[in-house]
C-alpha cells in the first residue's frame, strides 16, 4: 500500500552512483590535502624569499655603485681641499672674505662640491668673542647652534670645545647650517677620525641639518693644523688643531 505522498527521486542509469568513502580513505584524502596546502605555502614563501634576496642584492649593488662614484668624486676634490687646509694652517685662519674668494675659485673647478666649509676649534672661553665677531661681520645676531629633539636649530649647549661652521661657500641653501656645532652632529665621528689620523676622511652618508628632504650627503674632511703640515703624533695634532675644511 502507499505510505504517504513521498516520491522517490528517479535514478539516472547513465550516472554511476558515488560509493561512500571509508574512514581510512577520508583520512588519506585529508592528509593529501594538507600536504598540498603545505607545499603551496612553502613554494609561496620560497618565492617571496627569493624576491627579497633579489631586492636586497639590487639595493647593495646600487649602494656599491653610489659609494664608488662618491669616492671617485672625492679623489678629484681631495687635492684642492688639502691645498685649502695647508693655506689655512700657514695663515693661521683665513678671513671670511679670503675664504670665500678661495672657495669660489675651487667651486668653479670642482662643481661636484655642494659647498666648502670652515669649522674652527673654539674654546668655551672664546665662544662669546667669536659669536660677537661673526654677528658684526654678518650684520645680524649669530650664535653656535645644534638641533633639539624636534630638529629645530637652537642655541648650542655650553661645552669645553666647539667646532662651529663659521664659513660656508656658497651659503645659499645652507643658511640653517651656519653656526652649527659639528661636535654634536652626525659627522662628529668622521671629524674625530680625521684628527686621529691627521688625514683626509670621507664621512658616511647622512642627512645634513639644512636638508629638508630624504637626500643623503657625504662630507670630505681635512684637518687644519697651526703652521701647516701634519704633526707626527696624536698629542701634537690635538694641540695644533685649528679646525676642519
Amino acid at each position: 500500500g502507499r505510505r504517504g505522498n513521498h516520491r522517490r527521486r528517479p535514478v539516472n542509469p547513465l550516472v554511476p552512483a558515488h560509493p561512500r568513502l571509508t574512514a581510512r580513505e577520508r583520512g588519506w584524502l585529508a592528509l593529501l590535502f594538507g600536504v598540498g596546502v603545505a607545499l603551496a605555502g612553502g613554494a609561496a614563501a620560497w618565492v617571496a624569499q627569493m624576491d627579497d634576496e633579489r631586492a636586497k642584492l639590487h639595493l647593495e649593488m646600487q649602494a656599491h655603485a653610489q659609494a664608488a662614484s662618491v669616492r671617485h668624486a672625492a679623489a678629484g676634490c681631495e687635492e684642492a681641499l688639502l691645498h685649502l687646509a695647508e693655506l689655512s694652517g700657514r695663515r693661521g685662519e683665513l678671513t671670511r672674505v679670503e675664504f670665500h674668494e678661495v672657495a669660489r675659485a675651487m667651486h668653479r673647478r670642482h662643481p661636484e662640491l655642494r659647498a666648502l666649509q670652515w669649522a674652527p676649534v673654539v674654546s668655551a672661553a672664546d665662544r662669546a668673542r667669536v659669536e660677537a665677531q661673526v654677528s658684526a661681520e654678518l650684520g645680524r645676531t649669530f650664535q653656535f647652534t645644534q638641533p633639539d629633539a624636534t630638529g629645530r636649530m637652537v642655541r648650542a649647549a655650553e661645552r669645553a670645545v666647539h667646532w662651529p661652521l663659521l664659513y660656508i661657500e656658497p651659503l645659499a641653501g645652507s643658511e640653517m647650517a651656519l653656526g652649527f656645532d659639528v661636535t654634536v652632529g652626525q659627522a662628529r665621528a668622521a671629524h674625530g677620525h680625521a684628527l686621529k689620523l691627521g688625514d683626509t676622511v670621507l664621512s658616511q652618508a647622512f642627512r645634513l641639518v639644512e636638508e629638508t628632504g630624504p637626500e643623503l650627503s657625504y662630507i670630505l674632511l681635512v684637518p687644519v693644523f697651526r703652521g701647516g703640515g701634519v704633526p707626527a703624533d696624536a698629542a701634537g695634532r690635538a694641540a695644533k688643531l685649528l679646525g676642519f675644511v
